[in-house]
């Protein structure tokens, strides 16, 4: 009695290709593989790979290639040998890490040299080969696979005592197939995920190696693209639904935001002689203007000394449009209010409330009027902070500036001061030289007798 040990289901593709894959162990410990097919639609599937079993056999031969060997089990299954050896992608792998480099190209140069062994064929477009692969403009003189095995890359061939095992043949086709599309496979799946940037590191191009051009790529991966779509037939994979739905989906940020926005831009809570024990609190909802800002309107009177207003319910930034107090009667601008608050300027009217709630400190009121206030609560405007940035950026090159013009004024100085110095320590030397001169000296009789004279002269 043979137990199952593994099962792969390859239900997500065409009914026509939908297949379980398992793993046998019989009462001795031998494996085995099956390949069954899950809808009555996939039988024909099943009997290709039998087909196309004996058609690589024969193409094979001459090769180091060998078909895993398969036979009927019923009119759903196959039974594959379960193969020992070792995976030629696993193989690669090992004498990249040995840095056996010499090892490792001859392994890719043996299997570059089979394959073009066995591309026997020029290729000739035909309408299967249009139907799975799309109308793809091939070279007139590319070479092809008459049975051609899209799937016999590295990851399915098993190395054992000098034969190479090619074990999933499943994609096998009867029509001819360009073997640099192959070439192309095989290279693109072994260098993907975490080998791409060793082999990158390494200065390794493996499509260089099979000789394939940058438009040859473009052709073969729409090739790919067909051939995955030839085995979807409407059918959606798990991990590729996101872009489909993607145009649906809410972005949870921007809802969480907006409904922010809508609860809280409208609160606000008034204080009045919030220093005295007068103090009176109320809560208000600003008005949304026609421009998307917030409108506060707040009567002031002579009993009114201090006024504390806090904007919204959460931190963020708040620019301001405009900050008056009104005429009571016909809403004219009596003045321009300068008020005081618990943020940090970060360019013109725009401050920053970062650590609490934003609040507005009016200590100097009339006796009569309104107090207009206009502004809005920014939560993560981008415009806003790049706005921010620009102006710290163009404020720190206008203190550089001014700190070099400094420098300058100071360098200058420094340079008429060590002018001045040495002006006066040459005048200095010349008094000196004078004084200590001869004729200076001989002089001294004649200067004391001047003196006196000049005294009684006095």
């Amino acid at each position: 009695m043979k137990q199952v040990i593994f099962s792969k289901y390859s239900n997500d593709r065409s009914a026509a290709f939908q297949i379980r894959t398992d793993i046998l162990k019989d009462e001795n410990g031998v494996l085995s593989v099956t390949k069954s097919a899950m809808t009555d639609a996939a039988k024909a599937h099943i009997d290709n790979n039998e087909i196309c079993f004996g058609l690589l056999t024969d193409s094979f031969a001459g090769t180091q290639f060998v078909a895993c060997p398969c036979k009927r089990m019923d009119e759903r299954t196959l039974l594959f040998d379960f193969l020992t050896g070792k995976q030629m992608d696993a193989l690669l792998d090992e004498m990249l890490e040995k840095h056996d480099m010499d090892t490792f190209w001859k392994y890719l140069s043996d299997y570059k040299m089979q394959m073009n062994a066995l591309a026997g064929a020029d290729f000739e477009k035909t309408a299967e080969f249009t139907e799975v692969f799309g109308d793809c403009e091939i070279p007139a003189d590319a070479k092809a696979l008459p049975v051609a095995n899209v799937d016999q890359i590295f990851q399915n061939i098993k190395i054992e005592d000098g034969n190479w095992f090619v074990y999933d043949y499943e994609w096998t086709f009867r029509f001819p197939v360009p073997v640099g599309y192959i070439f192309y496979r095989a290279a693109l799946f072994y260098g993907q995920f975490d080998r791409k940037s060793d082999l990158e590191r390494k200065g390794i191009d493996l499509f260089s190696f099979f000789d394939i051009s940058e438009d040859e790529m473009v052709v073969y991966q729409r090739m790919e693209e067909s051939l995955q779509s030839y085995i979807l037939s409407g059918y959606t994979r798990l991990w590729e639904m996101y872009e489909i739905i993607k145009p649906d989906n809410f972005d949870t940020i921007a809802v969480v935001a907006e409904e922010k926005k809508r609860r809280y831009i409208r609160m606000v809570t008034v204080r009045r002689n919030y220093f005295d024990k007068t103090a009176t609190e109320e809560e208000v909802d600003a008005v949304i203007n026609e421009n998307g800002h917030s409108v506060l309107k707040i009567p002031v009177s002579a009993d009114i000394e201090t006024l504390n207003i806090t904007l919204g319910n959460d931190t963020g930034m708040v620019r301001f449009y405009n900050v008056s107090l009104r005429d009571a009667d016909d809403g004219g601008v009596v003045s321009n209010k300068v008020f005081l608050c618990n943020g940090s300027m970060i360019c013109p009217d725009v401050y920053q409330f970062a650590d609490d709630l934003p609040n507005l400190y009016f200590n100097e009121l009339p006796d009569d009027g309104i107090l207009h206030i206009e502004y809005k609560m920014e939560f993560g405007n981008k415009d806003l902070l790049d706005m921010a940035e620009k102006q710290l950026h163009e404020s720190e090159q206008k203190m550089r500036e001014e700190i070099a013009a400094l420098r300058d004024v100071i360098r200058k100085i420094q340079e008429e001061n060590e002018g001045l110095k040495a002006q006066s320590e040459q005048y200095l030397k010349d008094y000196n030289t004078v004084i200590n001169s001869a004729a200076w000296k001989s002089t001294k009789p004649l200067r004391k007798v001047a003196d006196m004279m000049k005294g009684k002269s006095e």
